[in-house]
């Protein structure tokens, strides 16, 4: 079977957070919402969208997070949004982020480490991503998909995002694992390399990893059997489902 029908199949279907389905134009993001809610995590995913079909089709997952070094990414996103929203929803709302309200505990300035070089230092009012609300058409079938998508893009190194949200958080539901190596995503996160230790350092333990067939899995994760890969990504790779 594949990812999708595997998902479906398990029963894990994702309950829409009580804050998504009333979102409003005049609403008011809080992380902390958005991290007590489901949500998938795409580091160095640049405009990678299959994790939103596979786990939004699969299980009415909701809430996406990115985490991109590329200091063009917000308007390559943008751009990407603008003429391909999701298939199936309408972008309802694009709301710019301040780093003071993704890192809640930072005043003054913070200086962040892009792939452990040289820093990059943040005033707490810097926008450093955006969040993009998209809404499903009318049309859509009901039960095929959440009735609101959440995708908050950073830019912010991925391994102090991971560390920093999730450490005295529930772990994200999902992470998928891609060493892509091109467009200024340098950065190792398969097994072996800072995102796992920092997993293991501080328990964040995702159900499920989706991790491309050039990459390493994390230890204590096995494939799941039967369960056919998924092919994506900028070079069609595919992307096989582990389990912890």
């Amino acid at each position: 079977m594949d990812i999708t029908e595997f998902l479906h199949k398990e029963g894990n279907h994702c309950v829409l957070p009580a804050w998504l389905e009333s979102w409003t134009e005049d609403s008011s993001f809080d992380i902390n919402h958005f991290l007590s809610s489901d949500v998938v995590f795409y580091p160095g995913g640049a405009t990678d969208g299959q994790p939103i079909k596979l786990f939004n089709i699969g299980c009415h997952v909701s809430c996406f997070l990115y985490a991109d070094s590329d200091p063009k990414i917000l308007e390559t996103v943008n751009q990407e949004f603008s003429k391909r929203p999701l298939k199936g929803y309408d972008l309802f709302q694009i709301r710019e982020i301040r780093f003071a309200e993704v890192f809640r505990e930072s005043s003054g300035t913070t200086i962040v480490s892009f792939n452990g070089g040289n820093g990059i230092e943040y005033n707490a009012r810097d926008d450093i991503g955006c969040l993009y609300i998209f809404k499903k058409k009318d049309c859509e079938i009901k039960d095929i998909g959440s009735q609101f998508v959440a995708i908050l893009y950073l830019h912010v190194d991925a391994f102090y995002v991971y560390e920093t949200l999730f450490s005295e958080k529930n772990p994200p539901l999902a992470v998928l694992l891609a060493d892509h190596g091109f467009g200024n995503n340098y950065a190792k996160f398969g097994g072996g390399d800072k995102l796992e230790d920092i997993s293991i350092k501080h328990r964040i333990l995702p159900k499920w990893l989706l991790v491309a067939e050039n990459t390493c899995e994390w230890k204590h994760y096995q494939r799941l059997q039967g369960v056919n890969a998924a092919i994506g990504g900028m070079n069609s790779q595919k992307r096989y489902l582990f389990g912890i």
